[in-house]
């Protein structure tokens, strides 16, 4: 049996290929204190200055044995460039920067310049995948890929506009609404592209606002948004949807995007496979609260090895990790992964 290197996996698995195992690849991350302490990168400077973002990014790989690094985890990285007030908690080493004061008044307003990539925490993302990127030809042959992430149309207009006016306009003012999706979307395509040029190798796009959205409205207002942002963004692509998603989740097969980062319990990975089976690769989905937060390493091992049964083509957790997360919780979802593979082996 051939084995891949866990870009190799990745790459293969989104594009619908069988390789034969279970890929070791687990693409979807965020830091935690364990990683921080070891690395000596601490929020919130790992979250505006490249160097303690790209050691902590590395950390994924080189502490939790995901064979994957992801960059950035901040939802505030495009809010805060384009004019949001954000706050930042100093004396928090865990603390992610908070939405404060939206940026524009109406959606008509939103702008940005040329310019719009300098701003912000923009220039420190494109360093630190940069310096990842070197550190993985370096040391890792360029076998780990390199997983970059930026928020959503839809949660990036909700928050620069506010999001009771957003939900507002999807409802009274759809053309107000999608005014707001094409320019922010525009954005998107921008920075995702950018990322690529700097190194990354698939693109993660999270839309948590999304969740709240009717069947009608996501279909009909919001796949179309994605599907441009998609169609201009060559590499391989994931999207990341917090919560229910069971009512909206049947149309992210016309989306573009390859594969879904689903939220279990939110949604079930049984009533995905009825509704989607495999029109969209399914990826996720270990609870980051009870099993990797709250739960032992065994825990985790066995919700990972159930969703790997019921289906799931890649693993990884079904949110961002909470920051106290324990090591050995991180590094047993790829003890799952070797586990099943062991067994397969030996079948």
């Amino acid at each position: 049996m051939t084995i891949y290197s866990p870009k190799e996996e990745l790459l293969k698995t989104l594009r619908g290929e069988k390789i034969g195992y279970f890929p070791r690849c687990i693409p979807l991350f965020t830091p935690v204190v364990d990683m921080m302490k070891a690395k000596d990168a601490y929020f919130p400077d790992a979250n505006y200055h490249a160097k303690p973002m790209a050691r902590l990014a590395l950390a994924a790989h080189e502490m939790g044995n995901w064979n994957s690094v992801m960059l950035p985890w901040a939802s505030t990285v495009e809010m805060e460039a384009l004019g949001c007030e954000v706050v930042n908690k100093v004396d928090d080493i865990a603390a992610y920067p908070q939405f404060k004061k939206k940026a524009f008044d109406d959606a008509y307003d939103i702008k940005f310049g040329k310019d719009i990539l300098k701003k912000g925490s923009f220039p420190a993302v494109f360093e630190a995948t940069k310096i990842v990127r070197d550190t993985i030809e370096d040391k890792y042959n360029g076998t780990i890929p390199i997983v970059s992430m930026f928020q959503g149309p839809f949660t990036i207009a909700s928050y620069i506009i506010g999001v009771n006016d957003m939900f507002k306009h999807m409802i009274r003012d759809i053309k107000r609404a999608e005014k707001a999706l094409d320019i922010v979307s525009d954005l998107n395509i921008l920075y995702g592209n950018k990322m690529l040029e700097c190194g990354g190798d698939i693109i993660v796009m999270s839309d948590p606002a999304a969740e709240g959205l009717t069947d009608k409205q996501f279909k009909n207002i919001l796949i179309p948004v994605y599907r441009k942002i998609t169609s201009s963004i060559k590499n391989k692509k994931i999207t990341h949807i917090c919560g229910r998603t069971g009512k909206i989740a049947q149309h992210l097969p016309e989306s573009g995007f390859d594969g879904f980062s689903f939220d279990y319990p939110g949604v079930s990975i049984d009533s995905l496979k009825e509704t989607i089976g495999d029109k969209i690769i399914l990826i996720g989905s270990v609870p980051t609260v009870t099993h990797m937060l709250e739960g032992s390493r065994e825990d985790v091992i066995d919700i990972s090895l159930k969703m790997i049964e019921k289906g799931a083509d890649i693993l990884s957790p079904s949110c961002g990790l909470p920051q106290y997360t324990p090591i050995e919780n991180v590094r047993a979802i790829a003890e799952a992964i070797r586990q099943w593979n062991s067994k397969k082996e030996s079948m």
